[in-house]
């Protein structure tokens, strides 16, 4: 798996095609990535005074299968796919089109 957290992505199918994103999160397990403000659920909260929880409807990040991200290249401002640089003794990955290393 190439996407790693903190990486920009564009979302390439699906309900929310088209929108970028930050991950925050992976589930290597089931192969799904929670997105910073892409598929938006929401979900309803009960009170507890005991935790000093409010309630009501709160909205989360859903999950979104690996297969429909793309990392997002700053320089060639689009989905690209990510290879790999061997230097001396690092493994650096990169990107396809422009050659840049993603660190």
């Amino acid at each position: 798996m190439k996407l790693k957290r903190d990486d920009h992505v564009i979302v390439i199918s699906g309900k929310s095609k088209g929108k970028k994103g930050k991950i925050i999160g992976i589930d290597k397990k089931k192969g799904r990535a929670f997105i910073s403000g892409v598929n938006m659920l929401k979900k309803y909260i009960r009170p507890n005074p005991q935790k000093n929880i409010k309630g009501g409807l709160v909205e989360k990040e859903g999950s979104i299968d690996l297969s429909n991200l793309m990392y997002y290249c700053e320089e060639c401002g689009k989905g690209v796919k990510l290879g790999y640089k061997f230097t001396k003794n690092r493994k650096q990955r990169k990107c396809r089109e422009c050659d840049t290393v993603i660190e």
